[in-house]
């Protein structure tokens, strides 16, 4: 019962274990298999299997030997910090700012200039414009504690602890740093202490925290503590992200540990945002209650990424004749994007005679891939398809030359795999290109249903299907007056539906309710 309950987790991202381990520990009939159950239990982050295993222990002399002693200061590190989710003071412990937010982020620019820094900093502005004084927050230890690879410039000194990001405050602390995994109880019960002091000083009405578990669960602890409301920005599964480029990785204790405090900080928060309608399902599948969690979409500032004539300078610096139409794609370069798929589909398109430029902007780094050498393979495999003439690939631009970036494409490309993280996230990067006003070509993976209608406002293609990504894109290349009719059907939809500033009404209204 035990091998097949771990068996069943390294295949299933979702499974529950306990219905197994009840069985399991109603066959136990020796002190080695009690501790098996137990063990198990707490490899699979399944606590109260762990105590009713221990209480059977306990309850036949054997949970004081140092086999055991062992296994519960195990679980004292993992399942004791959500105890610290305690029930604070029914009014906040000071006196708070009126519409004051505080926003703790894992990280931000200047330092990393990811799609997450960029939609905290935009997200930041728009809620400010929405009527709330937004202080951002980093979790303790950033920029400090991040790979140099990953940072966009060296880190500042330890006592450079604000700054200022076109209007938006953010406050740092250099202590604690996060380093390893094994740090990460450590790390969690430092970071609480330091929010706890630094919400005292900032004063918030309501605390929002965004993604991950290693940010968003020291902000609720701090926010409990003070009696302030804590709303959960829940941008991903960051380890279903994990699983999805390392398989391994889902059969791992770190993976259910990860997934078990995502899921207690959501259900323990006043509220949660989550960027699609999976996202919101899932939880509410973990036990969130509906009326807690809602769907805000993924934005974009259309006047900022209005159409523009196309940039003649960057396209000579980038080699890109005129007249010849570019399928692009800007972003970070995880496997599940399906790059290589787009790869495959390009080289089907050039066989069949079609000519095109290849534009992929991005990196690995910054994205958890910045060990592996991304960018090099999907090089080799442009060579190896004869791509490599028609590939441009000048690596990861700054925020500011996006715009610039995109009034090259002429068709933008998102041909996501279908993975458990792409069936429920949404990227950013669609709507910024339906702002451009660019012919959308999507994947028909969960996380970006709905974003356009099919022959209306983008074409969508069959997930994992190479073969049926090529049709689309051989449709708009053959086809300018598509490509225009789709281009402006989709600004007209990120305009209507995806601006940052009716995002930001929706939920300012929810953190502090209408001015």
């Amino acid at each position: 019962m035990v091998h097949a309950a771990r068996r069943l987790a390294a295949r299933r991202a979702d499974y529950q274990a306990a219905p197994l381990l009840k069985q399991a520990l109603n066959r136990a009939e020796t002190p080695e298999a009690l501790q098996a159950v137990a063990e198990a239990a707490l490899d699979l982050a399944e606590p109260e299997s762990f105590a009713r295993a221990r209480d059977h222990a306990m309850s036949h002399g054997v949970a004081g030997q140092p086999g055991w002693r062992a296994v519960q200061a195990r679980a004292d590190e993992i399942f004791a910090l959500t105890d610290l989710i305690e029930t604070g003071p029914n009014h906040p412990v000071f006196a708070p700012v009126r519409r004051r937010l505080a926003y703790v982020l894992y990280s931000s620019l200047p330092w990393i200039s990811t799609g997450y820094a960029v939609r905290s900093q935009r997200l930041a502005r728009a809620l400010g414009r929405a009527g709330l004084d937004v202080q951002c927050l980093t979790r303790p230890g950033f920029p400090w504690d991040e790979a140099p690879a990953a940072l966009s410039r060296p880190a500042p000194a330890p006592d450079q602890i604000r700054d200022e990001i076109d209007g938006v405050p953010y406050l740092r602390s250099s202590e604690p740093v996060f380093g390893h995994w094994d740090n990460y109880a450590n790390y969690i019960r430092k970071s609480a202490d330091v929010l706890t002091a630094r919400l005292r000083d900032v004063r918030p009405e309501a605390v929002m925290a965004a993604s991950s578990h290693a940010c968003a669960l020291p902000a609720l602890i701090a926010a409990r503590r003070l009696g302030v409301p804590m709303i959960y920005d829940m941008r991903g599964f960051w380890e279903l992200s994990r699983a999805s480029r390392d398989p391994g990785f889902l059969g791992t204790p770190q993976y259910r540990y990860e997934r078990f405090h995502e899921t207690a900080i959501a259900r323990s928060a006043d509220h949660v945002f989550t960027l699609s309608d999976p996202m919101r399902r899932a939880l509410i599948g973990r036990g969130v209650a509906p009326d807690r969690v809602t769907f805000l979409p993924n934005g974009c500032n259309p006047a900022r990424f209005a159409p523009r004539p196309r940039d003649a300078a960057l396209a000579d610096r980038l080699g890109l004749e005129t007249g010849v139409p570019v399928i692009g794609y800007a972003g970070s370069f995880p496997a599940y994007e399906g790059l290589e798929d787009l790869l495959q589909a390009a080289a089907g398109l050039k066989a069949a005679g079609h000519v095109f430029r290849l534009l992929l902007v991005g990196d690995e780094n910054g994205t958890g891939l910045r060990d592996m050498p991304v960018t090099d393979g999907l090089r080799h495999r442009a060579n190896e398809l004869g791509l490599q003439d028609w590939l441009v690939m000048p690596g990861r631009l700054p925020p500011d030359q996006i715009p610039a970036c995109l009034s090259l494409i002429d068709i933008a490309a998102f041909p996501r795999r279908p993975l458990p993280v792409t069936e429920m996230v949404a990227p950013l990067k669609p709507v910024e290109a339906m702002a451009a006003g660019k012919a959308i070509v999507l994947s028909s993976v969960g996380g970006m249903t709905g974003l356009v209608q099919d022959g209306e406002t983008g074409l969508v293609f069959e997930k994992g299907q190479t073969g049926d990504l090529q049709r689309q894109l051989a449709r708009l290349l053959e086809d300018a007056d598509l490509r225009a009719r789709l281009g402006q059907a989709a600004r007209n939809r990120a305009r209507s539906q995806y601006s940052w500033a009716r995002i930001a009404k929706r939920m300012a209204a929810q953190i502090s309710g209408p001015d």
